[in-house]
């Protein structure tokens, strides 16, 4: 199915029917660009009709590909920050495969007990997976001489 452009008037609409708010992540502008996201994506048979599009981020969009959209569980806002964790490292220059990128996210995230804000930021400053992983020790190691 070829894409048809979504016009302006119908983009401002589901903008405000979203709040101007992702909903993946909750993050809002100017924090971060939205979008507007097909929920079933055109490649799949999707259109542009109202109920089938939400806002989204650019890291969220960007990180979702082709693949449907659903609610806002805890296990879809787990993978909407490792979307944003992946995109972050990939503008970085720091290129790893997806999944890789995933397993990182989520041992920081659910294992380590790491704040989803503080692996965006480190995330955002880290030039170098190096420099990512000694930031985030340096983190972990405050947290935990902060709870002694």
């Amino acid at each position: 199915m070829s894409r048809k452009p979504i016009s302006k008037s119908q983009r401002y609409d589901i903008l405000k029917r979203d709040n101007f708010t992702c909903q993946y992540c909750g993050r809002s502008a100017p924090e971060v660009r939205l979008e507007v996201d097909h929920v079933m994506p055109v490649s799949k048979g999707g259109n542009n009709s109202n109920d089938n599009l939400k806002v989204a981020c650019r890291y969220c969009n960007g990180g979702k590909s082709n693949k449907v959209s659903g609610g806002t569980d805890v296990g879809q806002q787990i993978d909407a920050l490792c979307r944003h964790f992946y995109v972050i490292l990939h503008d970085n220059g720091i290129v790893l495969t997806r999944d890789f990128s995933d397993d990182i996210c989520i041992d920081l995230f659910i294992y380590m007990d790491v704040d989803a804000v503080e692996i965006i930021k480190i995330a955002n400053q880290s030039k170098s997976m190096t420099h990512f992983f000694k930031q985030v020790l340096h983190y972990y190691s405050e947290q935990l001489q902060d709870g002694e």
